[in-house]
């Protein structure tokens, strides 16, 4: 299975260009080249915009802004999940514009579950208990694999450069370990993380699409293994987008 994760896009349409290294008033159109790229050629069999897809959710201009996301991301040609993060505002409110995911979506021999976890300060998060039910839940008559996505990565402590964390982190890795989750994807850290295994599952997070070079992930998941590639939609050679 391909799977392509976009996340990160912190579009604001009446911002100033960057905000520090975000690249904020592009975020719509490097969201419609992305899309172009998979529907052109990577062909994902799924897709997924992991949250911050808008810079300001709690301002008053914010349903503009995730309405130019969703107008984009409506010519992916694939099917979509789409989670907030949390710079995207009340998820009632993102998900008048999106279409709401299931909390536990099944593709061919993989379920996938959508968490959206509350924050904590530092930009941090929490796994609830409802969260944890819904990853046993998951499980249940089901001997495939399992991906839990969330815009926080959940990542094994002191394994990467992250400085974002789940306040309950242990109790999750041991839920994981117990439910046998093959791959957990995040984002929020900008500049991504490789694939990091421990006790069967691997972990990651995507880069953000609003730095440079404007990059998206794929995954490759097969019962042999995971592949992950990064993708930029910046040229090295003439830094231009195409």
């Amino acid at each position: 299975m391909r799977i392509a994760i976009i996340a990160d896009i912190h579009f604001r349409q009446d911002g100033e260009m960057t905000c520090g290294t975000r690249h904020r008033a592009l975020g719509a159109l490097l969201l419609g080249q992305a899309i172009s790229r998979l529907n052109r050629l990577l062909k994902p069999d799924l897709s997924i915009l992991l949250g911050d897809l808008i810079d300001k959710g709690n301002d008053p201009q914010a349903t503009e802004d995730l309405q130019q996301i969703q107008d984009q991301a409506k010519a992916c040609q694939s099917p979509l999940v789409i989670l907030p993060g949390n710079h995207d505002g009340d998820p009632k409110q993102f998900y008048q514009v999106f279409p709401r995911p299931p909390a536990i979506l099944e593709l061919g021999k993989v379920r996938f579950i959508n968490n959206i976890d509350p924050e904590r300060p530092g930009y941090n998060a929490f796994r609830n208990s409802e969260g944890m039910e819904l990853l046993r839940k998951a499980r249940q008559g089901w001997d495939g694999m399992l991906v839990s996505l969330q815009h926080v990565p959940i990542l094994p402590p002191g394994k990467s450069s992250c400085p974002y964390h789940y306040e309950n982190i242990e109790e999750i890795l041991q839920e994981f370990r117990a439910q046998g989750v093959t791959l957990s994807i995040g984002a929020h850290y900008h500049p991504g993380v490789p694939p990091i295994t421990l006790d069967g599952t691997t972990y990651l997070a995507a880069p953000a699409l609003c730095e440079e070079p404007f990059q998206l992930l794929l995954i490759e998941l097969s019962e042999n293994g995971i592949d992950s590639q990064m993708h930029a939609l910046q040229h090295p050679a003439n830094d231009t987008i195409y």
